[in-house]
């Protein structure tokens, strides 16, 4: 008797494999603790002990710049320290390390942490450690592409919401459908009193794109009409973080490429504008600090 073709294809086929064991210990295994504790669960006392840091450690705020040049920048926050008189003394929180790139500042008896962060990854995980250790305050610079027909090359944006769907937004705020994340409304306002009035100030939303070299003309058009007043790669991440742990935060950048009227950084127009944006730096810097001070 002829057997049918999926009746030969069974038999040529090795025998099925039994059902692996659960790769789970079992709750009264010793080696347990390996596959529950994430990152997530580590406490302030854990990462007090692992950066051998003291029991009374903690931090006042949290200075953030969002660029990739950490040298150029760090030398620029110095700069400005040293020109508004402030009396300050540096150290870093590992020698070698996950967090060798954030650098204390320790001016007045606080300790401000400052870092840089080219998106969001980076930032989330040095901000998360910093609000576990007591941060009060987190302010977000840096620059952004603007979306504002009525904005200028070097005007000030200060966010008062962020759109971003990423993946560090989604897990510090996972029911947030609307993908958008707002600052501390008076710490935003603080700032803003403290803004030199000689530099033009933009209040609105903005857009978190950690994909620039992607962006195309759609998309400047859409975020523009959709009333959008600057694109960058932090703030959304910036601002879920902090409102996890219920710390005030606050972004204020300046345009450096003025998508909306065809303006990038390639341009001549906004390669004569250095040395403007580094006196607009310098502002940023002059407020955070007062206001991390504060």
């Amino acid at each position: 008797m002829e057997r049918s073709r999926e009746a030969a294809l069974s038999a040529d086929r090795p025998p099925a494999a039994p059902p692996k064991k659960s790769a789970l210990p079992k709750d009264n295994d010793k080696f347990s603790k390996i596959y529950v504790t994430m990152y997530k669960k580590y406490t302030k006392e854990d990462f007090l002990k692992y950066l051998n840091f003291k029991d009374d450690y903690g931090v006042q705020g949290v200075l953030y710049y969002g660029a990739i040049r950490k040298k150029k920048h760090r030398q620029e926050l110095e700069d400005t320290l040293k020109s508004l008189g402030y009396e300050v003394s540096y150290e870093v929180i590992q020698e070698s390390g996950f967090y060798e790139n954030v650098i204390v500042l320790n001016i007045g008896g606080k300790k401000i942490w400052y870092g840089t962060s080219y998106g969001g990854a980076y930032l989330s995980e040095v901000l998360h450690l910093a609000c576990l250790l007591g941060s009060k305050k987190n302010i977000l610079l840096g620059s952004c592409g603007g979306l504002s027909k009525n904005g200028t090359v070097g005007d000030i944006v200060l966010a008062n919401a962020s759109y971003g769907n990423e993946s560090t937004t989604r897990m510090y705020q996972p029911d947030n459908e609307e993908f958008t994340y707002f600052p501390d409304e008076d710490l935003t306002n603080n700032i803003k009193t403290r803004i030199n009035k000689k530099y033009r100030v933009i209040e609105g939303k903005i857009m978190t794109c950690q994909a620039a070299m992607m962006e195309s003309w759609e998309d400047v058009l859409r975020w523009s009409d959709e009333g959008y007043v600057g694109v960058e790669m932090e703030s959304s991440t910036f601002f879920a973080v902090s409102k996890y742990f219920s710390v005030p935060s606050a972004a204020m950048v300046f345009i450096v490429d003025n998508l909306i009227k065809n303006e990038t950084l390639m341009d001549e127009k906004v390669q004569n504008l250095k040395q403007y944006f580094q006196e607009v730096k310098t502002e940023l810097f002059r407020v955070a600090l007062e206001e991390l001070l504060t």
